[in-house]
């Protein structure tokens, strides 16, 4: 996969630039998961020194993770960034125009179901994690917890009728 890529193109040339999979189960995408190679995804803080990342970037993680567990893991991310440092993660916001369009029928998805923690939208209920949604409040509540600022908020075409520079919403945060 795209990890495996890395360490072994970008890494030898850049050994500043690190890879890591972790290892966190999601019933739906399980099957993609390679075995072997991951590092459990609560060992998150021993990727690397605290202080040490510039950028943490993390693609499709927190659109499947209930609020707990996604506040730990930025959390770890804030933990693992220097001062100055930035996280670009992506999520799925429903806030008011992204909720019109989901009633409209706009967008492929409803979020029309709670997580098992009752903080955060699920899109299925018999597999709450298959995609997660997050009030721009929660979303807030997130970056806060880590310690983090949100600098940019990039709006995913899954809300826009597929018109956006992403799919999924992409924040761009800085640890102060």
């Amino acid at each position: 996969g795209l990890v495996e890529f890395g360490r072994k193109f970008i890494t030898p040339r850049y050994p500043r630039f690190k890879f890591l999979l972790l290892d966190e189960g999601n019933f739906t995408y399980d099957t993609l998961r390679p075995k072997g190679s991951a590092v459990d995804i609560a060992k998150l803080w021993q990727a690397a020194p605290t202080g040490s990342v510039d950028l943490a970037i993390s693609i499709s993680l927190f659109t499947h993770l209930d609020f707990a567990a996604a506040v730990d893991v930025l959390k770890n991310i804030s933990r693992l960034l220097a001062t100055g440092g930035q996280a670009f993660i992506t999520i799925f916001v429903v806030d008011g125009e992204a909720r019109r369009n989901i009633e409209s029928g706009v967008t492929g998805f409803r979020f029309a179901h709670r997580t098992p923690s009752g903080e955060l939208s699920a899109e299925k209920l018999d597999d709450p994690t298959f995609a997660v949604g997050y009030v721009v409040e929660k979303m807030d509540e997130l970056v806060d917890s880590a310690g983090l600022r949100r600098e940019r908020w990039i709006r995913g075409y899954w809300s826009q009728s597929n018109s956006g520079e992403t799919f999924q919403d992409a924040l761009i945060l800085r640890k102060p």
